[in-house]
């Protein structure tokens, strides 16, 4: 895959992700008074790592070739890590 085919395919799962984040954030808006206080710290944490993974994605953008594997093999962890929290999250808010 080229570099420019994986800068778009990580693009677009950032944004599927970042969705989830959202609608995440608009089902705790809905359960404020319900919430406890490691919910709201546990998302504020998913959040961060959203964060990161944004600003990792912009790192990947802007890599020269030499660096582009390091930055991608970082990529690809805050992707699977970012979509692990987002699930674990989502279950929990569901039980």
């Amino acid at each position: 895959m080229s570099r420019k085919n994986y800068e778009e395919e990580i693009a677009d799962r950032l944004k599927i992700l970042e969705t989830a984040v959202h609608q995440l954030r608009e089902e705790l808006d809905k359960l404020d008074d319900e919430l406890s206080e490691d919910q709201i710290a546990q998302f504020s944490e998913l959040d961060e790592l959203r964060k990161r993974s944004r600003s990792t994605f912009q790192e990947l953008v802007d890599a020269s070739d030499e660096k582009f594997d390091d930055v991608q093999d970082r990529m690809e962890q805050y992707w699977r890590s970012l979509g692990r929290e987002i699930k674990a999250f989502d279950d929990q808010l569901k039980h």
